[in-house]
């Protein structure tokens, strides 16, 4: 559902002033030296407080307090926490998570930038996480000479591709998955040889790995795909040979043309209709004319370069870019850290730039306030989400001189950048058990695709399906729901009456309308009131099998409640009735059925032997979940059809077919281990 926005009479002047500072402050036109105010006893607001820019007016918001976060993975706190590098951008594909550097491991941050947890220590810088973009939950990483996937969520890695005729894998550091999200580009190591020789581009839907380029005799030291998915490579050699500069090669590693005559901190892009290299000319020994110390745009297509923006030489570079929408971002240093005073403090230092790709506008957005930057640890290294809406960035506010902090201290902002497209707005359907009594809450999630640095309002109002207020639920609406600046996301809460009466589950709706500063997207939510009164579980009982998609495990369970939960909570998908269980001991030689549940391979274990039960415990790291009823150890009348145990690497599968069993282990390389026990029939 798409809605027209709305700006109120406060939105409308506040949008003539912003575009008036784009005129002046953010336009091409403004040469003036802006020095940053109270730059020595400046202090910045309270992690998740936001502030203004003194000389540009952007928005401002810190995102971390690294002196009182306690360090998981040592004791006591954290010194620092910061950004990775600008070209790999730390935000996933709908900007609802970002992650950052919390010393040796990474912090996992919302859309608003709320720290929500650590993602397990194997998943660190030296690893190179890469979001996906096709999926918000998931990353990639390198690990020896495998890339694995990470889902955020669980914790769970999976194996995506063992380069097994490598020692180990890399990225350099700084290449980001392909704009396609289908692609990596990769130095292989020469097993017991020469680290990096190796250059392949990897394709992940078809698990192949392409033409390699032997490096023998050419060190290099940064490794990019284009949008197009072309390699650049940039050698550590400077000039205008072969293996010199910046080169670009085909997907299968073709040479095609030298882009540069040296390296330089760049990022890769698309302007308009052209694949485009914006890179730092200042290590170039014949830079273009009237282009000194530049941030130069290069076209792929010819190596065609283009002059953007010329600095003084006291200033050195970060580049970051989105996806193409125009624009790239420059972040100046200056490492001998002047004065804020002139002559010292030349034009655009120690700033976050946003210059248009055609080279007709400079916006200068903010000042970084970072110091002592010869520190590389006290670099910027600002970065933008791939819709280029949200800047993150490190910075020492010069809080070692103003606040005692330690040597190494860093923390985190972020910035919405100006007269970005208005975000869209989406609701999130949600569900929850009735309950028998009383109330309960519904609570449903309203996201912006990106924060703001104007505030959205959202009008909301509930409206009956098959749950009917107010016997089911309490209606609610027409409301306004407000999203301050520099936030992403907000909640609605709808109040839920408990019964006991033996009822379907129902849903009933929530529905968005006349959004100010944003446009609606998905602007209709269902809400599910999951029914948990069920008739009494007779002996036997239907046993109801459920899977869990990507995990490949089996969840086996007689209780609907727990059926229905499995499916609306966690994932399962129910696959129905596969047999019968007896619920009670009934004294004619049942035995329990022991569950047991591993939670690193998220599956089901289940035995009629307490001697496998104690071991799956102790030895490998099984939990015990109880009874979950009662089966015969041998063939009877009364249990007949034997429940056939089967094991796929750590994943299990119980049947009562043989058809099932034995295709299992034809098609679907599964191993038979036996008779579980024997069951009533179905």
């Amino acid at each position: 559902m798409h809605t027209t926005p709305r700006l109120g009479m406060r939105q409308v002047l506040r949008l003539s002033l912003l575009l008036c500072a784009a005129a002046s402050a953010l336009g091409a036109s403004d040469t003036a030296i802006h020095l940053p105010l109270l730059y020595d006893s400046f202090l910045p607001p309270a992690a998740g407080q936001s502030y203004a820019d003194q000389a540009f007016g952007t928005s401002i918001k810190r995102l971390s307090d690294a002196v009182n976060t306690p360090n998981h993975a040592t004791n006591g706190n954290l010194l620092w926490i910061g950004t990775e590098y600008p070209t790999a951008s730390p935000f996933n594909m709908n900007n609802s998570r970002l992650i950052l550097q919390h010393q040796g491991y990474l912090g996992l941050y919302d859309g608003s930038g709320t720290y929500l947890k650590d993602l397990p220590f194997a998943v660190n810088v030296s690893t190179e996480p890469r979001w996906s973009r096709t999926d918000p939950n998931a990353l990639y990483y390198v690990t020896g000479n495998r890339l694995m996937k990470l889902d955020v969520p669980s914790g769970r890695s999976t194996l995506v591709h063992a380069f097994t005729e490598y020692a180990g894998i890399r990225g350099r550091g700084e290449s980001d998955i392909s704009r396609d999200g289908d692609h990596f580009v990769f130095a292989g190591d020469e097993p017991g040889g020469l680290a990096n020789r190796y250059v392949f581009v990897y394709e992940i839907t078809t698990n192949t790995k392409g033409a390699v380029l032997d490096t023998v005799g050419h060190p290099f030291g940064q490794l990019y795909l284009a949008p197009d998915n072309s390699v650049a490579i940039g050698w550590i050699a400077g000039g205008a040979a072969r293996f010199t500069g910046i080169e670009l090669f085909d997907r299968n590693l073709n040479f095609l043309r030298q882009l540069t005559h040296a390296i330089g901190h760049m990022h890769l892009t698309r302007d308009v209709n052209d694949d485009v290299l914006v890179w730092t000319n200042s290590d170039d020994a014949q830079p273009i004319a009237n282009c000194q110390n530049g941030i130069v745009k290069v076209r792929l297509r010819d190596a065609h370069q283009t002059c953007l923006l010329q600095l003084d030489w006291s200033l050195a570079v970060h580049i970051t870019a989105g996806d193409g929408d125009g624009w790239v971002f420059v972040e100046t240093y200056d490492p001998a850290d002047p004065p804020a005073s002139t002559p010292a403090w030349r034009l655009y230092t120690n700033e976050i730039l946003q210059v248009k790709l055609d080279g007709s506008q400079i916006r200068r957005l903010l000042h970084h306030r970072s110091r002592q930057t010869a520190n590389y640890e006290y670099q910027p290294r600002a970065t933008v989400s791939r819709d280029g809406s949200t800047l993150v960035y490190s910075s020492t506010y010069g809080l070692q001189s103003s606040s005692g902090h330690a040597f190494g201290y860093t923390d985190v902002y972020f910035a919405a950048v100006p007269l970005s497209p208005l975000p869209h707005l989406s609701i999130d359907d949600a569900s929850v058990v009735e309950g028998d009594s009383g109330t309960s809450s519904l609570v449903f999630t309203v996201s912006l695709s990106h924060v703001s640095d104007l505030p959205v309002t959202v009008s909301f109002q509930s409206q009956d399906g098959t749950a009917i207020a107010p016997t089911d639920y309490i209606a609610t609406g027409p409301q306004t729901l407000t999203f301050p600046p520099m936030t992403a996301t907000r909640t609605i809460s709808i109040p839920i009456l408990g019964d006991t009466v033996i009822e379907p589950t129902e849903t009933f709706f929530v529905d968005l309308s006349l959004a100010t500063n944003a446009v609606i997207d998905v602007g209709r939510a269902v809400g599910t009131i999951r029914n948990d009164d069920y008739a009494p579980i007779g002996d036997p009982a239907t046993v109801y099998r459920l899977l869990h998609p990507s995990i490949g495990a089996y969840l086996f369970t007689i209780y609907p409640f727990e059926r229905d939960s499995a499916q609306f909570q966690y994932g399962y998908l129910y696959e129905g009735p596969c047999c019968k269980w007896f619920t009670g001991a009934a004294g004619d030689g049942r035995m329990p059925l022991y569950r047991l549940f591993s939670g690193g391979a998220g599956e089901y274990l289940f035995t009629i032997t307490a001697t496998e039960r104690d071991a799956a415990v102790s030895q490998y790291g099984y939990v015990y979940e109880g009874v979950a009823a009662h089966c015969h150890p041998v063939s009877s009348p009364g249990a007949p059809n034997p429940w056939y145990r089967l094991r796929s690497g750590n994943k299990h599968l119980y049947t009562i077919y043989p058809s099932e069993r034995d295709a299992a282990v034809s098609q679907y390389g599964y191993v038979y281990e036996g008779i579980t026990c024997y069951l009533p029939p179905p």
